[in-house]
């Protein structure tokens, strides 16, 4: 549980492709920070 949005994040930024990321609202709750810094 909160790995998703992270290990998505690398895949679309190796890949440089699209990435769609299924996440639940309490893994989303522990990755809330890492939304910042990729909009940054």
């Amino acid at each position: 549980m909160g790995c998703a949005l992270p290990l998505a994040t690398g895949a679309a930024l190796g890949s440089g492709r699209p990435t769609l990321c299924f996440v639940g609202d309490a893994g989303l709750e522990m990755v809330l920070g890492e939304l910042a810094t990729l909009r940054d």
